[in-house]
């Protein structure tokens, strides 16, 4: 490898060295190369390492070190393609050397290609950008390490989610740090999947366990009862025009959620056409698009819900919103003006929020209170995992719990008359004597055998042997023959 100077001539003609140095190799394949690398000396002696250890392994075909990706990552953009160019190192793994920008667009591009909503692609590429780029400020893929996200991670726990917002001022919970971390994990094992990386970073990173999560719960929300749900609706119901909504749409809307269990998303994409309330039994029926899950569903509606509905779609085109909602973060301030003028306070003593998805927790936790079964109360939820609906959003009011434990027995009611004597129950100590002097005998009878036969008799484990005494025939024989 030889080192030098390239020459130049400028406007003038005259012959000029330039500032950077370049150098001269033979790569992989014997063919001469020219590169030209920094102005400092140093740094391109490094570099020319570097490539030389690129050819070497080239010419060895064998895989790239991780130390040599990672120098990759950090050198030049203009050197890097070079050495593309020469062949030295393959496209598919300099792809991580990349702006780690273009890969998480093409990572959202690729979570819809295989059906995920448009929602959650934006809701997991913004997890992804703003804890890798934003918080951690990488580059490329490269750059990712886990001390890193762990760092990161903290400052989510510890530093707010949305300033500014008097509702969501708070930092990230457990539970919202596991969905940055899960939605980080999978971009990276996307990148090693799709032949973009050799290896994934962060998969020693694990999330919080089931305690921690429930331990740390920074918006936990609640169920309203039957009185507070009721003044809501009054309240809205009387109340003035808010941000463009009428209190009657308002309550209705509020009505459908907390009989539906629908989500937010959900209750601003519903149409006419979604509602079947001329059908024998009315229904609503959600298209997959519109869903979390992507997954359509079939909701049955009470008929009194189904008359209201009826009466406000009358005059509504088949494709028209039902509702007229404002922004996603204007609802809460609908919400906030209805919960006041009921006289319902947003934050409780427990620091539990009701907002909009409290009415969803409102509608499983009154399935639960009216018996229905677990299983049927997922469905209506629409959860993978029955834990979630049994565990976070089924909850259970102190009066329902008093009248279980009043359900109870009795313990200040008075024994059986027969059953006492002197004010003592003298059963089990009857049967504990009768058990202690049949033990007494049968010990006695063992005392009277020889040691040969007692040890037989008094080991069980022994063939032969009878753990209840010398009461068999044999037993029998053999100790009048030896008496």
């Amino acid at each position: 490898m030889r080192f030098y100077h390239s020459k130049y001539k400028d406007r003038d003609g005259r012959t000029r060295e330039a500032e950077r140095i370049s150098i001269q190799f033979a790569d992989h394949n014997r063919h001469v190369r020219r590169l030209t690398l920094f102005k400092d000396q140093r740094s391109s002696e490094q570099a020319a390492r570097r490539i030389e250890e690129l050819v070497s392994l080239r010419a060895a075909r064998t895989e790239v070190t991780p130390e040599l990706m990672a120098w990759l990552g950090k050198v030049d953009a203009r050197i890097r393609e070079a050495l593309l160019s020469f062949g030295l190192v393959e496209a598919d793994r300099i792809a991580g050397t990349r702006a780690l920008a273009l890969h998480l667009e093409a990572w959202k591009t690729a979570l819809g290609a295989k059906g995920d909503t448009a929602s959650h692609c934006d809701v997991e590429g913004n997890r992804a950008r703003r804890l890798l780029v934003d918080l951690c400020d990488f580059k490329v893929y490269q750059d990712i390490s886990p001390e890193k996200v762990r760092e990161a991670l903290a400052l989510l726990r510890d530093r707010p989610v949305r300033p500014g917002k008097e509702d969501k001022s708070q930092a990230a919970g457990a539970r919202t740090r596991n969905k940055y971390l899960r939605a980080v994990k999978g971009f990276c094992r996307w990148m090693v999947r799709e032949g973009r990386a050799l290896q994934n970073p962060l998969a020693c990173l694990d999330a919080a366990n089931r305690k921690t999560v429930d331990g740390d719960a920074r918006h936990a929300r609640r169920a309203l009862t039957d009185d507070e749900l009721r003044r809501l609706l009054a309240a809205a119901l009387c109340g003035p025009e808010i941000l463009g909504i009428p209190g009657a749409e308002r309550a209705l809307a509020y009505r459908l959620t907390a009989e539906a269990g629908l989500r937010t998303c959900e209750l601003r994409a519903l149409t006419r056409g979604c509602f079947r309330l001329d059908a024998p039994a009315p229904v609503l029926v959600l298209v997959p698009q519109d869903t979390k899950a992507g997954k359509g569903a079939t909701l049955p509606l009470r008929p009194e819900t189904a008359a209201l509905l009826q009466e406000h779609l009358a005059a509504k085109l088949p494709g028209a919103l039902v509702f007229r909602l404002p922004r996603p973060d204007g609802m809460i301030d609908v919400l906030r003006a209805d919960l006041e003028a009921a006289g319902i306070d947003y934050v409780d003593a427990a620091r539990r929020f009701a907002d909009w998805h409290a009415l969803r927790h409102t509608f499983i936790s009154n399935l639960a209170q009216a018996g229905v079964h677990p299983r049927v109360a997922q469905e209506l939820a629409r959860h993978s995992d029955i834990n979630l609906t049994m565990r976070v959003y089924t909850h259970v009011p102190m009066e329902r719990s008093a009248e279980a434990v009043a359900k109870l027995p009795d313990l200040d009611a008075p024994a059986a008359a027969e059953a006492v004597r002197e004010g003592t129950n003298d059963a089990p100590i009857a049967s504990l004597n009768a058990a202690r002097e049949g033990q007494a005998k049968g010990q006695a009878k063992r005392n009277s055998l020889p040691c040969k036969d007692r040890a037989r008799t008094h080991n069980p484990l022994v063939a032969g042997s009878n753990p209840a005494g010398p009461t068999s025939s044999s037993t029998g024989a053999l100790h009048q023959a030896t008496t």
